[in-house]
């Protein structure tokens, strides 16, 4: 009986030995794994049954007073054991709010959560919390979820909009005559290569950061394929002067798309305010038509 004691307390020592060799700082446990260890050091440094069998009533207090709390403490640390999961889990969802609060505003619908949360972190011997600490991780992971879900439902909508804006550009383009016969094809590569673009950053929004990132690429792209597109049909339109054959002068205006808005006309409430902007715009270019052989609006 006594030698299965020993082994037994052996055992535990092993673990706990274990614990103290991989675990840094104040770690839960730590003053129960540090006071066991000082005392099953001094029981099982002899084979003797009979001076391990003293021993262990002279440590009787301390074993009383640790010893329900030893296997609360090993089973925490089990390797890929549940409540070594949720613990992990809670460290990183409290850094994830700590960290992103300033930048997702909306994390504060964790505020209470994360609190709890913190806690528990706290705790020396946080072991009789693990049920609860596991409730309100999923709780907050739920949170954050639903959170990245709005956030990706929203740039989805984005993306496309600024996709639709592009797929516009390239689309006018089929009612332009161009000069150079690789002008086209320098075109269809130009919104190929944006095709590809949009999907990886359709594919891309998996976090809150990512879908933000994608989301304002989306946006800023709309404006490069403009000058890129615009690009093209310039070098297109740019007339080869073979010796000395005098290139044929166009007459020429340029004018800003807002100089063509009269100030009065720029809020838009209404389908009225649509047209009649609409109406001033095709006017001013009329007029300038009359004068003009091409019109350029910046």
């Amino acid at each position: 009986m006594r030698d299965e004691s020993l082994k037994y307390l052996k055992e535990k020592a092993d673990s706990l030995k274990t614990i103290s060799r991989t675990q840094l700082g104040d770690y839960p446990g730590k003053k129960i794994v540090d006071s066991m260890l000082s005392c099953f050091s001094t029981i099982i440094m002899t084979e003797d049954s009979e001076t391990v069998f003293n021993r262990l009533l002279s440590k009787e207090e301390e074993l009383m007073e640790y010893g329900e709390k030893i296997n609360s403490v090993i089973n925490f640390y089990a390797v890929g054991g549940s409540q070594m999961k949720t613990w992990e889990g809670a460290k990183e969802l409290y850094s994830y709010y700590r960290n992103n609060l300033i930048f997702i505003p909306e994390l504060s619908e964790m505020d209470g959560i994360i609190n709890e949360i913190n806690t528990i972190l706290k705790m020396a011997e946080p072991f009789g919390e693990m049920y609860r600490l596991s409730q309100l991780v999923s709780d907050g992971k739920q949170i954050k979820d639903s959170l990245i879900d709005k956030k990706r439902d929203v740039a989805n909508k984005e993306i496309q909009k600024s996709f639709d804006l592009i797929q516009n550009e390239y689309n006018e383009t089929s009612n332009i005559s161009f000069k150079k016969n690789e002008t086209k094809d320098n075109i269809e590569k130009l919104y190929s290569s944006e095709i590809e673009l949009f999907k990886k950053l359709q594919d891309a929004l998996d976090t809150y950061e990512r879908i933000t990132s994608s989301q304002n690429k989306a946006q800023s792209e709309v404006d490069t394929f403009r000058r890129q597109l615009a690009l093209i049909i310039n070098e297109d339109a740019r007339e080869e002067n073979p010796g000395d054959t005098p290139i044929p002068e166009v007459r020429k205006a340029r004018i800003s798309a807002s100089k063509l808005i009269p100030v009065a006309n720029r809020k838009v409430k209404s389908k009225e305010d649509v047209e009649r902007l609409l109406n001033n715009i095709k006017d001013n270019l009329m007029q300038l038509l009359e004068d003009n052989q091409e019109i350029d609006i910046d």
